[in-house]
C-alpha cells in the first residue's frame, strides 16, 4: 500500500546501507524506491557449517535404497512455486522418489496419477531432521519463484548438505542456474515438464551407474563464501566502514 511505499522509500534515502538478498531486488528498488545504487549490499542467505546435527532421525524410514532419492524441503505456493510441472515429469519414469518436506500440498488424486511408489508426503519436521534427510538423499530439489525479485533461501541451505542440486527455474531471468553450473553443484533446468524429465533420466542413469557424485563438485570449500560465518563478517565488515566513516565526518 501507499504508507509501506512511503516507509520503504524514506529507508532506501537515509540509510547507509540496504542489504537485500538478490540483485534483482536490489535493481527493483533502484527503479521503484529511487535508491542509490552504490548502497546496495546483496547477502544471500547461507548454511550452518557445523557437522552436529540435534536429531534422532532414522534417515532409512524415509528414503529407501532401491531408487534415486530426492529431497525437496520447504513451501509450495499454487501461485508462485509449485511442483506441477516436475510431477508430470515422474509419470514415465522409475526407480525415483521424491519426498517432500515441509508445507507442500499435493492432492491424493495427482499422486495415484503420478504412483504412490514415487512421492512421499512427509509433511513438518524438526530442522535438525530436515538437515539429516538433505544430507542423505541422493539429489535435491529446488524449484525457483515465478517472480525474479526472490531466490528461495533453502538453495543456500543446500550448499551446506554437500549433495547434487536440481534447481527447476520457473522465471527466465532466475540466476541459480548458472551459480550452480559455477560451482559444480547442480544442474538448473526450466519449469517445463519435458525437460524435466530429461534431466531426471540423466540423473536415475548416473545413480544406477552408481557415479552420481563423481559428476558434481560437492567439496565444501566451493561454497564456503555462502556460509553463515561468511555472510557474517561480510555485514560486519560494512557495519565497520559505517562506523569509521562516521567518525571521520565529526
Amino acid at each position: 500500500n501507499r504508507f509501506d511505499s512511503y516507509v520503504e522509500r524514506q529507508i532506501c534515502t537515509t540509510a547507509r546501507s540496504v542489504i537485500v538478498t538478490n540483485t534483482q531486488f536490489g535493481e527493483k528498488l533502484v527503479r521503484e524506491q529511487g535508491l542509490n545504487r552504490n548502497k546496495i549490499l546483496v547477502i544471500n542467505q547461507g548454511f550452518d557449517q557445523s557437522n552436529k546435527l540435534s536429531t534422532e532421525i532414522d534417515t532409512s524410514e524415509f528414503l529407501p535404497q532401491d531408487s534415486l532419492n530426492i529431497v525437496y524441503t520447504g513451501t509450495l505456493y499454487s501461485s508462485f512455486r509449485n511442483a506441477d510441472n516436475i510431477l508430470t515429469a515422474l509419470e514415465g519414469l522409475s526407480d525415483i522418489l521424491i519426498v517432500f518436506i515441509g508445507d507442500c500440498k499435493i492432492s491424493s488424486e495427482r499422486i495415484s496419477r503420478v504412483g504412490h511408489s514415487k512421492i512421499k508426503i512427509v509433511g513438518k519436521l524438526p530442522h535438525g531432521d530436515c538437515l539429516a534427510l538433505q544430507r542423505k538423499a541422493d539429489l535435491l530439489l529446488s524449484i525457483g519463484n515465478a517472480h525474479e525479485d526472490q531466490i528461495p533461501g533453502k538453495l543456500f541451505e543446500y550448499f551446506g548438505s554437500a549433495r547434487p542440486i536440481l534447481h527447476i527455474a520457473t522465471n527466465p531471468s532466475d540466476s541459480i542456474p548458472s551459480l550452480l553450473l559455477k560451482l559444480g553443484r547442480g544442474v538448473g533446468v526450466m519449469n517445463d515438464p519435458m525437460i524435466i524429465k530429461e534431466a531426471l533420466k540423466k540423473f536415475v542413469s548416473l545413480w544406477q551407474k552408481r557415479i552420481l557424485n563423481d559428476n558434481f563438485n560437492l567439496h565444501m570449500e566451493t561454497v564456503t563464501d555462502y556460509s553463515w560465518a561468511t555472510v557474517a563478517k561480510k555485514i560486519q565488515e560494512k557495519m565497520q566502514e559505517g562506523i569509521v566513516s562516521s567518525s571521520a565526518l565529526r
